[in-house]
């Protein structure tokens, strides 16, 4: 239930295009959206992070980040950093859909 309320069609996250100087890619947004998807508060990164909430919000403000930086999100978010980098919110929809299609059917 909580997926579906999240992807709901008109949710102001949904179909939101971000561009930045790198072209279409805006690391923080990524983090932002995986995080929210798997369920994390801001806070609870933060606190593996070793950083403050307000730290992890600015982090998902910014159109890069160092690999550094990716690299230990990715740990605590259990996803690869290519999974960040490459994030497409369309793609990861319609496979979260597909999946909650064939768990009904």
């Amino acid at each position: 239930m909580y997926l579906c309320k999240l992807f709901k069609p008109n949710h102001p996250y949904m179909r939101k295009k971000i561009v930045c100087s790198r072209g279409n890619i805006h690391y923080g947004y990524n983090i932002k959206r995986l995080r929210e998807i798997l369920g994390i508060k801001q806070s609870a990164l933060a606190v593996h992070l070793g950083i403050s909430q307000q730290a992890v919000s600015d982090m998902e403000k910014k159109n890069y980040l160092r690999d550094g930086v990716l690299e230990k999100v990715s740990e605590i978010l259990n996803v690869s950093v290519s999974v960040i980098k490459n994030y497409d919110e369309n793609k990861t929809v319609d496979g979260i859909m597909d999946v909650l299609n064939d768990t009904i059917i």
